[in-house]
């Protein structure tokens, strides 16, 4: 994988939708990811979709596997992303998608 072209999120139901557009070298990779609440876990993946090109899958190598886990692990992805965009004395400990927001706990780095 190369970058990530564009991703947004919106709101659909009791959950929050990721869409991802990853670019890489055999052409634009799609994700769809929908996330919600697990009393145990906090916000976690519980659907996911990856269209992935032809030329990805057939000269791919291990990208279709790192596709894969990136789709199933994006609840960490954009823990991670949001984590690069604030104070670094900070760090979001957990989010929680509320019925009419994104919830997010943040914690002062030790």
């Amino acid at each position: 994988m190369k970058s990530v072209k564009t991703a947004n999120a919106r709101k659909i139901g009791n959950g929050l939708l990721i869409e991802v557009t990853l670019g890489t070298d055999g052409g634009d990779v799609s994700i769809a990811a929908i996330l919600a609440n697990d009393p145990a876990q906090g916000v976690k993946v519980i659907r996911h979709q990856e269209k992935i090109p032809l030329a990805v899958r057939l000269f791919g190598g291990e990208a279709v596997g790192k596709i894969n886990e990136y789709a199933t692990n994006i609840d960490s992805v954009l823990k991670n992303l949001l984590n690069a965009r604030i104070d670094q004395n900070w760090e979001i400990s957990s989010f929680n998608i509320n019925p009419d927001a994104l919830g997010v706990n943040f914690r002062r780095k030790d």
